[in-house]
């Protein structure tokens, strides 16, 4: 039993431990007893005859009573009272509370605040990690790979303890296992730093799951075979959680698909078979071409349902970095540099670098921030983590046009996803999270439109609808747009709207001869929306001089089906129709509720009353 009081400041434990009343040793001892009576027993009269005074009775059993003297030389003399069976003197303990003060982390740039990501106070646009360490979440067990330009398995921050995995890392550029990069190339070694560099080892700075143990891989610091890029997306799929990509094509407005199908391929392996079956977790780095008008849904890596797509924020503001992409495909932003502030991250060797950002550093704080959540539950599937960073986010730049609510009461910005990660409300929502059901996929087909766009008319667009009359709960939305015909496809801007109003701005104009044939977009901006009702797809030409046909078009929803009354949601959690009855619950014949003249007899439909009974409608 423990009983806490405050004493100069320190918290002071009473403890009653079963041993000698009288001990000649260094305990604080306090005039206070701890007496176990026999049941019934009256005692304030006990404590009278004592010369006691009576405290109280202890929470976890009535017969567990403090008594105290009236100075340290008293003598009780208990063992004088048949009614008193155990009895002992207590004395003081000093504890120390088990919280994580900031603080206790010696890493110079956490300390002196230069990993504004992790805390700033004075700015207070950063992860909002600390109370997660608090808690004792720091990453154990999960492993991060980080696909880049290779990562040093002898850094200060990574050579510690187990931290390194080496069957989680390959260079697919010398074709070895080693990953250390080659010359100067330090942006992965970066990346892994910021996920997971050792905490407490006086050397640069910390990172968000410094725990987490790392895998890399180069990829990127050479050229390599198509096929490569499926292999590092899949490597040590059986132990790997997390795979953490701060890379992409071009940053231009381009259009770029993926480098092969068997790219594809691997993002559906992973998925599917990774963790066990719940899925891998993809992150990547939303794009640094926004002065270049680029959007995030220009390429087909960052805008793929099965990978997360982060942008940055500058420290300061907590406005985007000049250089993030927007794009309705963008899950949530995290701190990188921008205006005077950089990114503070443990590099190659014992290098520390003071310099790093881009997407490229907000997407290895999202992975860290996943490793964190993770570890608070490590039975969420691939979805669920998104779901997770999706309800948890924080509305950054709260004043932003853009920011805007959809049909599900998410609020979501093209700049931001749905706003800045915040670790604490991720893992605290993860702990209590219920997986989302199976998923399923309502596929339109193609619709035909054959519509020439006028030219240079922004507010005449060509606007096609389809009419959704399958239910789903949209987690993410697949767009292909076709307008092959078009002589310069920069012009043209494209906005997907749901029944609910909310809208999801797919491309912008810009200065480029591009080709739209067929292209996949891609939303998460209608989480949480019902598929049904009337969705549109508006195409307008915003630049003159070039023109062309809105051809055609194509929706995919992916996301939970609503079962109707006349379905049951199977241990897959798939709709399945009832057999006899006309509304069911928990299997087919769980029958609710029947159809004439069949009546209903416990749960099922049966063609008459049973003998003795009658029908109670």
């Amino acid at each position: 039993f423990l009983f806490s009081m405050r004493l100069l400041g320190l918290v002071t434990t009473l403890v009653i431990v079963l041993g000698v009343a009288y001990c000649n040793d260094d305990k604080e001892y306090t005039n206070i007893y701890a007496v176990r009576v026999l049941p019934e027993t009256d005692v304030h009269a006990l404590a009278a005859r004592h010369q006691m005074t009576f405290k109280r009775r202890t929470f976890h059993d009535e017969n567990l009573v403090l008594f105290e003297a009236p100075h340290a030389d008293h003598d009780p003399k208990f063992h004088l009272s048949s009614s008193i069976t155990w009895f002992e003197r207590q004395w003081l303990v000093e504890m120390h509370r088990r919280d994580f003060s900031p603080s206790e982390f010696s890493d110079p740039n956490y300390v002196n605040e230069a990993q504004y990501h992790l805390r700033d106070d004075q700015f207070e646009n950063d992860i909002n990690v600390v109370p997660v360490w608090a808690n004792n979440l720091f990453g154990d067990g999960i492993l991060v790979c980080i696909i880049d330009d290779g990562i040093d398995p002898l850094s200060s921050d990574i050579n510690v303890g187990q931290k390194y995995v080496t069957a989680a890392s390959y260079d697919f550029i010398e074709d070895d296992n080693d990953p250390t990069p080659q010359g100067t190339d330090d942006h992965g070694a970066a990346c892994a730093g910021l996920v997971g560099a050792a905490s407490d080892n006086g050397f640069c700075g910390v990172g968000v799951a410094p725990n987490a143990n790392i895998g890399g891989v180069n990829l990127i610091g050479g050229a390599y075979l198509a096929s490569e890029e499926a292999e590092a997306l899949n490597l040590a799929l059986d132990q790997v959680h997390i795979y953490s990509n701060s890379w992409g094509p071009a940053d231009d407005g381009n259009l770029y698909p993926v480098t092969a199908s068997t790219t594809e391929d691997a993002f559906v392996n992973g998925v599917t078979n990774g963790r066990g079956g719940l899925g891998a977790i993809y992150v990547w780095a939303g794009g640094n071409g926004r002065e270049s008008s680029d959007n995030s849904n220009y390429e087909n890596y960052a805008n793929s349902r099965y990978t997360i797509a982060v942008g940055a924020i500058e420290r300061q503001s907590g406005q985007f970095s000049s250089y993030s992409e927007a794009g309705a495909n963008l899950v949530v932003v995290a701190p990188s540099n921008g205006g005077f502030d950089s990114i503070t991250t443990s590099g190659v060797g014992s290098d520390c670098l003071d310099n790093f950002g881009g997407t490229s550093a907000a997407c290895p704080i999202v992975a860290g921030v996943v490793a964190l959540v993770l570890e608070a539950n490590p039975n969420l599937g691939w979805r669920d983590v998104q779901g997770v960073l999706i309800n948890s986010a924080f509305r950054n730049d709260p004043l932003n046009a853009d920011w805007s609510t959809n049909g599900a009461g998410l609020e979501v910005n093209h700049n931001y996803g749905f706003g800045r990660v915040d670790a604490e409300q991720a893992v605290a929502m993860a702990e209590t999270w219920t997986n989302l059901e199976g998923e399923e996929s309502v596929d339109s087909g193609t619709i035909s439109v054959n519509t020439p766009i006028p030219d240079n008319d922004i507010n005449n667009p060509v606007v096609s609808t389809f009419d959704v009359t399958e239910a789903i709960t949209v987690e993410y939305v697949d767009i292909y747009f076709n307008a092959n015909d078009h002589t310069y496809g920069g012009d043209l801007v494209v906005t997907l709207t749901s029944p609910s109003g909310t809208e999801s701005r797919l491309a912008e104009s810009r200065s480029l001869a591009v080709t739209y044939d067929n292209w996949r977009f891609g939303s998460v901006r209608h989480w949480g929306e019902s598929s049904d009702g009337e969705w549109s797809l508006s195409v307008a030409d915003e630049i003159g001089d070039d023109t062309g046909n809105f051809v055609s078009w194509r929706i995919v929803f992916h996301g939970v089906r609503e079962c109707t009354s006349q379905q049951f949601r199977d241990g897959n959690g798939i709709c399945q129709d009832c057999v006899d009855c006309a509304t069911c619950s928990g299997t087919a014949t769980n029958c609710e509720s029947c159809n004439d003249p069949l009546v209903l007899s416990n749960n099922a439909c049966i063609a008459a009353c049973p003998a003795g009974t009658f029908n109670n409608n």
